[in-house]
């Protein structure tokens, strides 16, 4: 059998094969999802000023970290968090409120933890914040999830809006989107221009406005009733804390340093096996005794105590021979002991005498001529 009849058969089976695998086997297509831009990490409302900008309306971001925010020059729409910066910002308020009054609209997100300063500063344009307890709405279907402004319905994630709004009088007839519960967003007008609230913070976000009907509510919000030469959206940038960025980009490193971290721990510490059994113990010497008793003297800073200790003993040894040693002051014993020994006077006064608190290394030179006196008598 020839190798090209070899080759031509193995070509024909592969064939063969081919066209039944893909006879009897369906393709399928796969959605796989694509991580989401550094930009969209870094501005939550993104997706929405992308919205805008499919709209046909030019857009814009303006980000700070302190109240250094300025408002645009010409007229347009603006959208901000009543959070930070927005909300405790003095003199971006006053920017924001005249600009308002020349003719702009402003579309503010109210946060369900809205800050005191941030109420203040609704109630300026006739719009009061209300927190309600949840705990108390009973007998009633409260996973609704539909809003109303007049005849059109929008359908939402009414679960994720835990406040309402309302309006004071005073204002004239704001156009209001809300349910039966109260409103979800107000407008109310503001000199020649515009302040539209609405009650959530995350509907609008990267991460919501491509469910139900959100989009086309923020954009009825935003370019409803007239279309604005631009938008711009005030995002107000606090930079998390360190160790919040590590737990959000790598969760699975600090999990791992945390299990190594106790892995680690426990490798150190003592192991407590059974309890080890004790003989009887021999007794000790009375060497052994005189050392511990002298360690623990030095170990209490008793240097003066252990040197006159072994003075007294040097002239107790003296005075076997010449009794009347004892009574004598330290010049005159050093004098007899000298002619006793023949040492020199000096050196023998400077070992007995005792001067305080004595060093490591002036210790031991004392105890050593206390010594040498010693076996010289």
């Amino acid at each position: 059998m020839s190798r090209a009849f070899l080759y031509t058969a193995g070509a024909l089976m592969t064939l063969v094969f081919g066209i039944w695998f893909f006879a009897n086997f369906e393709r399928v297509e796969i959605e796989k999802e694509t991580p989401w831009t550094p930009e969209a990490y870094r501005n939550d409302y993104l997706a929405a000023q992308l919205l805008v900008e499919a709209a046909g309306i030019e857009s814009d971001s303006i980000q700070s970290k302190s109240s250094k925010m300025r408002v645009p020059e010409t007229s347009g729409a603006i959208v901000a968090t009543l959070t930070g910066t927005v909300a405790h910002a003095r003199s971006l308020q006053s920017q924001l409120e005249q600009w308002t009054a020349d003719g702009g609209h402003v579309l503010l997100l109210i946060p369900d933890d809205i800050s005191d300063a941030g109420i203040d500063w609704l109630e300026l344009f006739g719009i009061e914040h209300l927190a309600i307890d949840w705990d108390e709405v009973i007998d009633e279907d409260i996973s609704d999830d539909t809003v109303a402004e007049e005849e059109d319905t929008y359908f939402i994630a009414l679960d994720a809006v835990d406040s309402r709004l309302s309006t004071t009088v005073g204002f004239g007839s704001p156009i209001v989107v809300g349910d039966r519960h109260g409103q979800i967003a107000v407008r109310v007008p503001y000199g020649d221009g515009y302040v539209t609230a609405f009650a959530s913070t995350y509907l609008f976000t990267n991460w919501a406005i491509d469910e139900q009907d959100h989009a086309r509510l923020f954009l009825d919000l935003v370019v409803g009733e007239w279309q604005p030469s631009a938008v711009w959206f005030f995002l107000d940038i606090d930079t998390p804390p360190l160790y919040r960025l590590l737990w959000q980009w790598v969760p699975l490193t600090i999990v791992t340093l945390g299990v190594l971290l106790i892995i680690w721990l426990w490798s150190q510490m003592p192991r407590f096996g059974p309890m080890r059994a004790f003989g009887a113990e021999a007794p000790r010497s009375l060497i052994e005794h005189v050392r511990a008793a002298g360690a623990l003297s030095w170990r209490q800073r008793a240097t003066v105590g252990l040197h006159q200790a072994s003075v007294d003993a040097l002239i107790e040894r003296a005075a076997r021979l010449r009794p009347e040693i004892r009574t004598l002051a330290p010049a005159d014993q050093a004098q007899h002991l000298s002619a006793m020994t023949g040492i020199d006077g000096e050196e023998i006064r400077y070992a007995i005498t005792n001067l305080g608190s004595l060093s490591a290394v002036r210790f031991i030179e004392k105890i050593q001529r206390l010594q040498a006196i010693r076996k010289a008598l």
